[in-house]
């Protein structure tokens, strides 16, 4: 877990050279307002106190987070970019032109130190309700949260992904066995992720329709096949199992699960780890002992 000075030298940073910035701009109000709106103090207890290697203060990461949801960036990468190369990003941040950015490996542990502590929604929501009411963001609350990084391809593609990768991994199973249309799909889909805009809701739940589709499809024909074969019958089994752990029946078609199912699996190269709990707020992913 890293750490973070929260009384260090953030304020040395603070200042921003005014004609780098786009007058007029959300990054300028970020910039003139962000220090209002969040404080080291508000993520504190998502860091260890004295432990750890030096972190990059929060309230850094979560003015970058908030330009990533302004600008609609589902991409950990071209956020980095931007912490790194972009001149109203950096003023936005409250950092010196000389800063080196931050890396997009970084973004990944923020939201996951965020979700560990049950803080994605709470803390980053109030944040973005603060910036709302500062004018600092123009538009209704809840459709930027929706268009938020942190509720964004980062936080869900995970079910997505483990149900492509299943869905790919009983198509080679079956083999010729399967039809050819509907086997190159499905090891199209398991491949590469879909280029796609994960910031958009109805696009993911179309994703998300089709994937089922697809899936209930594939396990159809499989059917006739597991019981003569372990390995269809266990890819099988993996790829109901992940779909029904993940996705439930909405009054509009599937929908992710709100909320985390008992002993789900989270990995699709290493189906036996499994997401569990110590406490009700602690979460963890690992093997049973």
């Amino acid at each position: 877990m890293g750490r973070v000075d929260l009384q260090g030298s953030l304020l040395e940073t603070r200042w921003v050279r005014r004609h780098l910035v786009t007058k007029g701009s959300f990054y300028e109000r970020l910039a003139d307002h962000g220090h209002e709106i969040v404080a080291d103090d508000d993520f504190a207890q998502l860091y260890s106190q004295g432990q750890g290697r030096p972190s990059i203060p929060p309230s850094v990461m979560i003015r970058a987070l908030l330009c990533a949801t302004h600008d609609r960036l589902s991409s950990d990468r071209e956020t980095s970019r931007r912490t790194r190369v972009d001149a109203d990003w950096k003023a936005a941040m409250g950092v010196d032109d000389d800063f080196e950015g931050i890396a997009a490996t970084t973004f990944s542990l923020m939201r996951a130190r965020m979700a560990v502590h049950d803080a994605d929604r709470v803390l980053f929501e109030a944040t973005l309700a603060k910036a709302v009411r500062a004018g600092i963001f123009k538009g209704p609350l809840t459709a930027i949260i929706d268009s938020s990084p942190v509720h964004g391809a980062g936080n869900v593609a995970d079910s997505y992904e483990l149900i492509r990768k299943m869905i790919g991994r009983l198509a080679r199973a079956m083999g010729d066995r399967l039809d050819a249309d509907v086997a190159a799909e499905a090891l199209g889909l398991a491949a590469v992720k879909p280029d796609m805009d994960w910031q958009d809701r109805a696009v993911r739940k179309q994703h998300l329709g089709d994937l089922v589709e697809l899936a209930a499809e594939v396990l159809a024909t499989a059917a006739g096949e597991a019981t003569a074969d372990p390995e269809v019958a266990e890819a099988a089994r993996l790829l109901a199992e992940v779909v029904l752990q993940d996705v439930v029946d909405g009054e509009r078609g599937p929908e992710i699960r709100d909320g985390v199912a008992r002993d789900r699996i989270v990995s699709h190269s290493d189906p036996e780890m499994r997401h569990g709990r110590k406490s009700a707020s602690r979460r963890f992913d690992g093997h049973k002992l």
